[in-house]
C-alpha cells in the first residue's frame, strides 16, 4: 500500500476498534522520537526478502513520541509481509503501543499541534494535603477596635460573642455599602469557608476568641489556602503587621463612653490602653463599648483588621 506522510494519513482515518467490519485496517506503531525504524527480524516471515535500508528521521512525530510505521493486511485477511504480532501488552500499553483504526470515506479532520505542557500538581494539592484546609485563627481580640467606629470590645462580651460565632461563614471582603443595600444576605460566590471550635482564651492579660477556619476544599479555593499559608509566613517574619487578616461583621448593643474613662479603668487590660492612648491622640473623645453582640453575619478575609483578628497555623 501508500504510506502517507502523517498529517495526510491521519486526515485519511477514523479511530474505530477492529473486528466486524470488511474494511482494511492500518496498525500504527510508535517509536522513539528520532529513531532508525527497520521491521524488526522477528515479525518478517522467513520467504520475507531483504530488511530495507533504514529510513531517515522525517518531520513528522505522534504525540512527540516520534515516527510512524503503517502495515496493511491482505483482501483475504491475511497479513501482509511486516506486519507486527499482536500482543495483548500492546493493547494495554500507552506508549510504545499499537493502535487500530479503520478507514472511512468520510474522513475526520486532525490537526497537528505543538506541545503543550499540562501541569496536574496544582490540582492534587488540594487532594492530597499538600495545602491545608483547615487553620487555627483568632477572630478577634479584647481591645479597641478600627478607629473610624471606635467600639471597644470587653472580655465579657466577647466570651457571649462565641457561641453566636459558631458555624458562621467567611467570605472574600467586607461588603460596600451598595452590596449592603442591594444584596444583604451576601453573595454565595463570595463565600470562601466557615468557623468551627470557637472558644474563648486568655492570652497574657486579654481575651480572645480562637476558632478553626475551614476553607471550602476544592479546587476554586486553593488561592485562599495559599494566601492563608503566606499569612501565617509573613506573621513569623513580621509579628506586628499582617499580609491579610479577618474582621467580624457583627451587630449588637453598645454605649458610649468617654476614652479617659476606660484608660484609666481597672477593668481594661494594659496590652488594650496602648491602642486607646493611640486613638486619644488622634482625637478620639468617646467609644462605643459593646455590651452584646448578638447577630453574627461572618467573619471576613480583609487586608486590615481592626480587632486583632488573625491567622495563627495550619491544622492539616
Amino acid at each position: 500500500m501508500k504510506i502517507y506522510g502523517a498529517e495526510r494519513f491521519l486526515r485519511r482515518i477514523k479511530l474505530d476498534p477492529i473486528g466486524g467490519t470488511d474494511k482494511p485496517h492500518f496498525f500504527i506503531r510508535a517509536r522513539e522520537a528520532f529513531a532508525p525504524t527497520t521491521p524488526s527480524s522477528q515479525t518478517k516471515p522467513a520467504t520475507a526478502a531483504a530488511p530495507k535500508p533504514a529510513r531517515k528521521p522525517g518531520p513528522w512525530s505522534i504525540f512527540g513520541l516520534g515516527m510512524v510505521e503503517c502495515w496493511a493486511p491482505k483482501r483475504d485477511g491475511s497479513a501482509a509481509p511486516g506486519t507486527p504480532p499482536a500482543r495483548e501488552a500492546d493493547s494495554a500499553s500507552s506508549f510504545p503501543g499499537v493502535l487500530r483504526a479503520g478507514v472511512k470515506r468520510e474522513a475526520a479532520r486532525f490537526r497537528m499541534h505543538p506541545l503543550r505542557t499540562f501541569r496536574e500538581a496544582d490540582a492534587v494539592q488540594a487532594e492530597t494535603g499538600e495545602l491545608p484546609s483547615v487553620f487555627r485563627v483568632r477572630l478577634i481580640r479584647e481591645g479597641l477596635g478600627n478607629l473610624g467606629d471606635a467600639a471597644y470590645y470587653p472580655a465579657s462580651t466577647l466570651r457571649k460573642f462565641a457561641p453566636v460565632m459558631e458555624g458562621q461563614p467567611c467570605y472574600a471582603n467586607h461588603p460596600s455599602k451598595s452590596e449592603e443595600e442591594e444584596r444583604p444576605e451576601r453573595d454565595v460566590r463570595d463565600m470562601v469557608g466557615h468557623f468551627r471550635n470557637v472558644q474563648p482564651v486568655l492570652d497574657g492579660d486579654a481575651t480572645e476568641l480562637l476558632a478553626d477556619f475551614h476553607v471550602i476544599p476544592t479546587q476554586s479555593y486553593v488561592w485562599v489556602r495559599e494566601l492563608v499559608v503566606e499569612a501565617i509566613k509573613y506573621a513569623e517574619a513580621y509579628p506586628d503587621k499582617d499580609l491579610a487578616a479577618l474582621s467580624i461583621n457583627a451587630a449588637g448593643t453598645s454605649a458610649e463612653v468617654m476614652i479617659d474613662d476606660l484608660i484609666n479603668s481597672d477593668e481594661v487590660p494594659e496590652s488594650a490602653k496602648e491602642k486607646l492612648r493611640m486613638a486619644r491622640d488622634e482625637g478620639v473623645v468617646t467609644v462605643r463599648v459593646a455590651t452584646e453582640l448578638d447577630q453574627a453575619n461572618s467573619c471576613d478575609l480583609v487586608t486590615r483588621a481592626g480587632a486583632g483578628g488573625r491567622f495563627i497555623s495550619p491544622l492539616n
